[in-house]
């Protein structure tokens, strides 16, 4: 008899054991750090992307055909007004004067640097990185992009933005963005053209 009780015993813990090592294995690990999907990395930091503005400027040149198309990638932080026409909050973003060959919308393929300000399609000429930057103090990190590439496609009715550069201070910055454009702002009729942060 003691044979068997103790045989049962002996079960009985071997099976706690086994729903024990399972419960563990299907529980989650709350330390796992979320997937960014759409982000920039600006000297190994990461920081989120959750939104695209569009500034329409019309045409640039007649021969070659190109079209001022200026997109600002902003962080939760940075608002739109309707309002006051501009851009309220702190937060982090990086912005590109482009050139597209179509005059609605970003031509797919690689923009190319252009520091001389030509204007061709298919090339940038200025771009800026704003990271904890605060629109209304001036206070946060400002850095002027001064090479790089960034690249143009489409998924769906989506846009997938990639870019790899480097900063006036010679800090590495790259972006990855997938999705629609959160808004776009007509300025072909305005006179003159602000800073996007004065707009």
């Amino acid at each position: 008899m003691n044979k068997v009780f103790s045989f049962l015993i002996v079960a009985l813990l071997s099976l706690s054991v086994v729903f024990v090592s399972c419960k563990k294995d299907d529980e989650t690990d709350d330390t796992t750090t979320p997937v960014v999907t759409n982000k920039m990395v600006y000297n190994g930091t990461t920081y989120a992307l959750s939104n695209a503005y569009v500034f329409y400027y019309g045409k640039e040149n007649e021969v070659p055909a190109s079209y001022n198309l200026d997109l600002v990638l902003s962080s939760s932080g940075f608002v739109y007004n309707q309002d006051s026409m501009d851009f309220v909050g702190t937060g982090d973003a990086i912005y590109f004067e482009l050139f597209s060959s179509d005059s609605t919308k970003f031509s797919n393929g690689t923009y190319m640097m252009d520091t001389m300000n030509f204007g061709f399609p298919m090339t940038f000429d200025y771009a800026e990185v704003l990271l904890g930057y605060n629109l209304a103090t001036d206070a946060g990190i400002y850095e002027e992009i001064v090479s790089g590439s960034f690249v143009v496609a489409t998924s769906g009715s989506n846009y997938v933005f990639t870019f790899t550069g480097k900063t006036d201070s010679g800090e590495d910055v790259t972006i990855s963005y997938t999705g629609g454009i959160t808004k776009t702002i007509d300025e072909s009729k305005s006179k003159g053209k602000n800073n996007w942060m004065e707009l």
